[in-house]
């Protein structure tokens, strides 16, 4: 080694190897339970049945649950609401009952009215000497000739029994039109072209 300088060491080998202990299995003893009886078996098996039973039950009662929640219920209303529908119905009822009175009255009207011009009964007017109907005819576009009483608005259309009857008769006033026009299918514009009483 030449003087001076320090002398080289040689790095030791640093070993990578680990040591690992030995591990040494031990099986656990089972644990020994002490012996049952019959009367010890069937209380066992008695609870285990019960758990069942109540497990079964509790099963039925949250299927039964689910099924009460899938059905649609009526929605809760308040007392305003309730009181609304109430009176709605109410009125409702009225409308109905009026409708069905005026009806009931027009048809009256319709039977004592002679429909015969100026021979009507609220008035101080005269019949027409001549015995001219009060029907004021009218020919709407499709060509249908109806006719509306000036005293009781009675309304007659071509399929009514006594149509031909007052249509032959001569008429007080003269027959007014609503023009003409041309339609594809004849039938279908004479059925909508009267309006009919429901």
């Amino acid at each position: 080694m030449p003087a001076g300088r320090p002398p080289k060491n040689k790095p030791e080998e640093i070993s990578t190897a680990v040591e690992t202990p030995e591990v040494v299995e031990t099986q656990a003893e089972p644990e020994v339970l002490p012996p049952l009886t019959q009367t010890d078996l069937l209380t066992i098996i008695a609870s285990m049945q019960k758990q069942l039973v109540a497990s079964q039950s509790a099963t039925a009662q949250l299927a039964a649950a689910i099924k009460d929640l899938a059905t649609p219920k009526a929605p809760i209303k308040s007392r305003k609401q309730i009181a609304d529908e109430e009176n709605e119905k109410l009125f409702q009822d009225r409308q109905i009952a009026l409708e069905r009175t005026k009806k009931a009255n027009d048809n009256y009207l319709h039977s004592i009215c002679e429909h015969i011009a100026g021979s009507n009964k609220i008035g101080e007017g005269f019949k027409d000497l001549q015995g001219r109907t009060s029907y004021q005819w009218h020919r709407n576009d499709v060509g249908v000739e109806i006719g509306v009483c000036s005293i009781c608005q009675d309304v007659l259309l071509p399929d009514n029994p006594r149509y031909m009857e007052w249509r032959r008769k001569p008429a007080f006033g003269k027959m007014s039109t609503a023009g003409q026009r041309t339609v594809m299918n004849f039938a279908d514009a004479l059925e909508k072209s009267v309006l009919r009483d429901s």
